[in-house]
């Protein structure tokens, strides 16, 4: 194992919490994916399929129940509920603003103002079909929107622009 015993507990935290794979660590430290999986289990940390996350909360800062890794995977912050995302939105949090090709495909169509949302009905960002997309004012309504829709009540959010 050609891994520095200082990164150790390190590898150990970040895979534990969800934030980095296995590939992606090996590929961070220089080392094989057989060398991290020596150290995550060394650290006894269990790597199976049913494996479970126990992160903090990017808001709160408590710790959240165990879930699926692959709810964290990938995110740069986890959140213990919408309302503590919220909170991190109304406090200064920045939301992954639209793609430049989306941008692009409904400027064709409807003048987009500052802080207005382009939503992907299907949930995929690369299908930029005009049937596909959706304008909110802001991201609170597009927000709103998926809960609504989620919990199945009536729609009463303003879409700016529904493309046809």
């Amino acid at each position: 194992m050609n891994l520095h015993p200082d990164f150790i507990p390190d590898i150990a935290e970040k895979y534990r919490t969800g934030s980095m794979s296995m590939i992606d660590l090996a590929r961070k430290y220089h080392v094989s994916r057989g060398t991290i999986y020596n150290v995550i289990k060394g650290a006894g940390i269990h790597t199976g399929k049913d494996r479970r996350f126990n992160g903090t909360c990017a808001w709160c800062r408590k710790k959240i129940a165990p879930r699926v890794r692959s709810q964290a995977k990938g995110r740069k912050r986890v959140f213990c509920n919408s309302d503590c995302y919220h909170e991190w939105l109304n406090h200064g949090g920045k939301y992954e603003k639209n793609s430049p090709l989306s941008v692009s495909v409904v400027k064709q169509h409807f003048p987009l103002g500052p802080g207005m949302i382009i939503h992907h009905e299907d949930g995929k960002r690369t299908n930029n079909l005009l049937r596909n997309l959706k304008v909110f004012l802001n991201h609170d309504d597009h927000m709103k929107y998926h809960y609504q829709k989620a919990n199945n009540l009536k729609i009463t959010v303003q879409i700016l622009w529904e493309g046809k």
